[in-house]
């Protein structure tokens, strides 16, 4: 019998324990903890980034010993006539492009060609640029044995 009543006392106590209040935090925690809820000024040094602008720079070989080059701070990008940076194109010195119209078997078609190094030209047969003739006999969409 008495080791059953030292058994039950020995739960209340445990059960007991566990009820108890926390204790309170101490008076060096209190007072970091209301400096946290009521910031008296900021800190030195801390606060909002400054914003860092992006920048790109965008280069091509023209292929006549110059280069056409740019930078910009969102959008840089290499084009058929050179580069373009934030919306201003930088073309190559010497670029060209020539176009000309056939009449294809399902209609007018017009074809183009651009060169970076300037070598676009018309020839008898058609246009050509960089040395690559493109007349409408071979170039036709659609239109097998033309």
């Amino acid at each position: 019998m008495r080791t059953t009543i030292l058994i039950a006392a020995s739960l209340l106590l445990v059960c007991a324990a566990g009820w108890a209040e926390p204790p309170s935090p101490s008076p060096a925690d209190r007072a970091f903890l209301q400096a946290l809820a009521n910031p008296q000024e900021a800190l030195p040094g801390v606060g909002t980034p400054a914003p860092q602008f992006k920048t790109c720079s965008a280069s091509t070989d023209c292929g006549d010993g110059n280069t056409a080059a740019c930078t910009g701070n969102s959008i840089c990008q290499v084009t058929i006539a050179g580069v373009k940076c934030d919306g201003v194109e930088t073309k190559c010195p010497n670029y060209c492009s020539i176009g000309m119209s056939c009449q294809c078997c399902n209609g007018p078609y017009t074809m183009f060609c651009f060169s970076r190094q300037g070598n676009c030209q018309y020839t008898s047969g058609g246009i050509s640029c960089n040395g690559s003739e493109i007349t409408c006999e071979n170039s036709c969409p659609d239109c097998p044995n033309w």
